[in-house]
């Protein structure tokens, strides 16, 4: 459909014509279940592969397990792009320097994953959960 409007601001001269200046365009959505089940299902597949031959002592799932661990690692050690961890304004020189900076980086993350295992343990005993409230923005428990 065709939006028309007059030329110039202000009221139109007697006898002035409308001239096309845009198009609109109604439609409308319906969503089809059908297709988006057949997309979700197609989006959660991907291949693991490994190297360990003995598919009866290392099963499928602890596969999935353990490759899904290692994201918790991975992110562990984010905060090394961050800007605000200012690491390269920290000069070292000597390799024993730069590997224990290392060492005790890595230990704070195992004291820090630690701290996080053990609190899940505790919830999950407790049948317990963690919320953050949206209006005081404090964590609480359930």
């Amino acid at each position: 459909m065709s939006v028309s409007k007059y030329l110039g601001r202000g009221k139109p001269k007697n006898g002035a014509e409308k001239v096309i200046v845009d198009y609109k365009m109604e439609t409308s959505f319906r969503r089809n279940q059908e297709k988006i089940n057949n997309i979700l299902n197609k989006k959660g597949r991907f291949i693991l592969a490994t190297n360990e031959l003995d598919s009866e002592g290392y099963k499928d799932k602890q596969i999935l397990e353990e490759y899904k661990e290692q994201q918790n690692v991975e992110g562990g050690f984010r905060f090394l792009k961050d800007p605000w961890f200012m690491v390269d304004s920290i000069f070292l020189k000597l390799p024993r320097r730069i590997e224990a900076l290392m060492m005790i980086m890595t230990l704070c993350l195992m004291i820090y994953n630690i701290g996080q295992y053990r609190l899940r343990e505790q919830l999950k005993a407790q049948k317990s959960t963690l919320l953050k409230s949206a209006e005081s923005r404090k964590w609480q428990t359930l």
